[in-house]
């Protein structure tokens, strides 16, 4: 602790608890620094009486975990704070930020909401760059009509990424379009018993709404 009388009446520095005896009376300020962690607080000092003085540090503990384990966890002043799964004492509460990066995955920022006195737990999956990268391709190709593309891309980013709902759903839809267009194509060619055929298996692949 760091002690300062109003007008310099007397300072001091310590560690709690103590006692500190023999102070002019008067008003003084108070800071407390644990690891970083500075409360201030103002009390006066009254002749012939023992002034006592409280502070509490609250925190919460936090435990990250990503599904693909081994990730390092950086702090927001990029410092190492662990490998996950990983679980740290002593969280200031409010919202703290992390940096969680493995070799391979996409980087995650995260603002993770610590509520004192309690276990806090944030759990995330990491993707993969190639499944990131195939689902760009596959959303560019689908907006500019090249279903066959956005197909065979959706399928590559559901190989890194199996079971994913928007690959799956962008996937079906992309092969409805592709059956769809490929039903235009052979009408305009007069081929109608093959327009049919693949506009009904356009049909399983679109949803009715």
């Amino acid at each position: 602790f760091h002690l300062t009388g109003k007008n310099n009446a007397a300072r001091m520095n310590g560690a709690v608890p103590t006692t500190v005896s023999e102070l002019p009376t008067g008003e003084y300020e108070i800071t407390f620094d644990r690891q970083g962690d500075v409360r201030s607080k103002s009390a006066p000092v009254v002749e012939n009486m023992t002034n006592e003085i409280a502070v509490e540090f609250d925190y919460g503990a936090l435990e990250i975990v990503t599904e693909r384990s081994g990730a390092t966890v950086l702090g927001s002043d990029g410092r190492l704070v662990g490998t996950t799964p990983v679980f740290l004492q002593e969280i200031s509460p409010g919202r703290s930020k992390f940096r969680i990066e493995k070799t391979g995955f996409e980087s995650l920022a995260a603002s993770i909401l610590v509520n004192a006195n309690e276990t806090n737990r944030f759990q995330t999956n990491l993707v993969t760059a190639r499944y990131i990268a195939a689902m760009r391709t596959a959303q560019d190709s689908f907006t500019k009509g090249c279903y066959l593309g956005a197909a065979d891309a959706a399928k590559e980013a559901l190989s890194e990424n199996p079971g994913d709902p928007v690959a799956k759903a962008l996937l079906r839809d992309a092969t409805g379009f592709l059956h769809l267009a490929n039903a235009r194509r052979k009408g305009e060619q007069g081929d109608l018993a093959a327009a049919q055929k693949e506009l009904n298996t356009a049909l399983e692949f679109i949803p009715d709404d």
